[in-house]
């Protein structure tokens, strides 16, 4: 009883230090954008973006950007209105999409890792991570980034 009690304080402290200013967006594979308030577990449909293989935020701008065309393109994801804007092609396929708390932002694509430029969209190769990605990377908080992988 005292550790389930100990788990729900710890969980419900977590909960409190989460920064409202950074927004949770949730993407789908039909290409609809929600927000979700995480403190209600809520999410409001904000519009459609067109399919889009991964969405990222940028902690330190607080714009949103996605993949779309089979990864082969960034664009500029309108947080009102989910209209993307197209910035520009990446030179490679790509399907997961992720920021640094630094607002440099890293991609995966194949057995590959990529930074990507905010204002061409074009990707540049770090390197070869040794496993396929499935789609999904981020940081945690101590800087280490994770991949789901095949």
């Amino acid at each position: 009883m005292i550790k389930r009690l100990l788990s729900i304080l710890t969980l419900s402290v977590l909960l409190m230090m989460v920064n409202p200013a950074h927004a949770v967006f949730i993407g789908t594979g039909n290409g609809d954008l929600y927000n979700l308030n995480v403190s209600t577990n809520t999410s409001v449909l904000i519009g459609n973006s067109g399919t889009m293989f991964d969405i990222a935020l940028d902690p330190t701008s607080g714009l949103l950007y996605g993949l779309s065309g089979s990864g082969f393109s960034l664009s500029l994801i309108n947080t009102t209105n989910a209209a993307p804007t197209f910035i520009g092609g990446t030179g490679s396929g790509l399907n997961g999409l992720t920021f640094d708390s630094a607002g440099t932002l890293y991609a995966s694509g194949g057995n590959s890792l990529f930074t990507v430029n905010l204002g061409s969209g074009a990707a540049s190769l770090i390197g070869n991570t040794g496993y396929t990605s499935s789609g999904d990377i981020a940081f945690d908080s101590s800087g280490n980034l994770f991949m789901s992988a095949i």
